[in-house]
């Protein structure tokens, strides 16, 4: 966790971020999904990765991104795990990532944790 928390200040520090920010007003919800800033030409568009969920393409806004969003994305129930691939990284229901593009994620059957 450490490692991930000190690549996401990197990157944001690399590419002008300021804290608490992500360079595009905090509007509170943590991650930066498709609908975050509506349509239009807002300057942002160049933001915007391809990730893989279950095989399924979706455009997010790179940088940090919850795993609840990512669930959001693919109508991924909270009783099922989630993965990072190629590694089958478990991710945590409370936890963030950090995109670039390209990133695939994969869920399955019950964690066998009741919610």
């Amino acid at each position: 966790m450490k490692k991930e928390l000190a690549a996401f200040i990197q990157y944001n520090q690399d590419h002008g971020y300021e804290a608490g920010g992500y360079g595009h007003g905090n509007n509170g919800d943590g991650g930066h999904g498709q609908e975050d800033h509506g349509g239009g030409d807002n300057g942002h568009e160049n933001d915007m990765v391809t990730i893989y969920v279950n095989d399924n393409s979706y455009q997010v806004h790179q940088g940090r991104l919850d795993v609840s969003k990512i669930r959001e994305l693919d109508d991924i129930p909270i009783t099922d795990v989630l993965y990072q691939m190629p590694d089958y990284l478990l991710l945590a229901n409370d936890s963030f990532v950090v995109v670039h593009g390209g990133e695939r994620f994969k869920s399955g059957g019950s964690s066998g944790y009741s919610s």
